[in-house]
């Protein structure tokens, strides 16, 4: 009857269940296939199920991977119904290859079935499918990266800068200065970014000359007022500046630190001093230098004070120079 009507879906099925029973599998998928040859592909739906029944032979023949392909076909063609046994499928394919220690099959199975479980609403299954793998072969990078693609997708910020830690310790030269960043970055989102300083600093010794690294450890000692080491950040990027306005901007910077924050006039001159040789008029420069070398005990000249004052000489009217500079160290030394 089926020979007769080969595209009947009753008959066809009535077959196949005939012939599954009686151990006969391959002779079932031999009957759906013919089925399929002989469905015009405008008949899509008609496909579809045919397809959807011969995936179902092949999973009882312990031909996985074969069924994997006859849905991945369906679903192309609209079969979303599909997705369910595409899922079962992918988790029969995986750990068939897994017994018969055929990794690149089992890796082929585990990194389609999270897009599967993700269409299907269970974004946790995919997560923990990519772990898992990724646990077992950490040194895989495309299923660490689709793993990272939904930990960023979740806002599981944790997650993620524990993802760019393991990839520091893995990588080497820009690819281990741009995970390091990128560890900055999500330790920021998770509300902790002090966590990103080990990191930071370890490519920053290895590549001292990056500019994006210093940037990003200059923020990272600002948020976490590391005073000591953002003036020392701040005299290196100093060094590298091309520019004699930033070059004194970042001076004037340290040594306003390392006098007002660190309470540390001593190490405050240098910086002041060598500020104050760019731009020897900076009116703010000059007290902070003269105030450093008073703090520190060695006594500034009132000539350094009376610099400061001259620079700003028009808030104190048409004073004489000597009035200002009396009147002016009054005022300092009566703070």
């Amino acid at each position: 009857a089926h020979s007769l009507r080969p595209t009947n879906r009753s008959l066809l099925d009535a077959l196949c269940n005939a012939l599954a029973a009686s151990g006969q599998q391959r002779d079932a998928v031999s009957a759906a296939t013919e089925a399929i040859d002989a469905t015009p592909e405008s008949a899509t739906a008609d496909v579809i199920e045919l397809l959807r029944l011969r995936a179902r032979l092949w999973t009882s023949c312990g031909e996985f991977d074969s069924a994997v392909a006859d849905l991945d076909r369906a679903l192309a063609l609209g079969g979303e119904g599909a997705l369910p046994e595409l899922r079962e499928a992918l988790e029969h394919a995986r750990a068939d290859a897994a017994r018969r220690s055929d990794f690149d099959s089992e890796r082929k199975a585990t990194l389609r079935l999270p897009e599967i479980l993700t269409r299907l609403g269970s974004p946790e299954d995919a997560r923990a499918v990519l772990a898992d793998w990724v646990a077992r072969v950490p040194e895989d990078r495309e299923p660490r990266q689709a793993l990272l693609a939904l930990d960023v997708s979740a806002g599981n910020w944790d997650a993620v800068a524990d993802h760019y830690r393991q990839l520091l310790e893995m990588a080497e030269g820009p690819e281990q200065i741009k995970a390091a960043l990128q560890l900055a970055d999500a330790c920021d989102k998770a509300g902790r970014p002090e966590e990103a300083r080990e990191g930071l600093e370890r490519v920053y010794q290895a590549d001292p000359g990056s500019t994006n690294v210093r940037a990003r450890l200059r923020k990272l000692y600002e948020q976490t007022a590391a005073h000591r080491e953002l003036a020392n950040l701040l005299l290196i990027d100093a060094k590298y500046a091309s520019d004699d306005n930033q070059k004194f901007e970042l001076q004037r910077d340290a040594g306003r630190i390392r006098l007002l924050d660190m309470k540390q006039p001593n190490a405050a001159i240098g910086p002041l001093s060598e500020a104050l040789e760019l731009r020897p008029n900076d009116h703010d420069t000059t007290l902070m230098l003269a105030d450093s070398y008073t703090a520190a005990g060695l006594g500034a000249s009132p000539w350094l004070y009376a610099a400061a004052l001259a620079v700003s000489i028009p808030i104190f009217g048409r004073l004489g120079l000597y009035r200002a500079v009396v009147r002016f160290l009054g005022a300092r030394a009566s703070k």
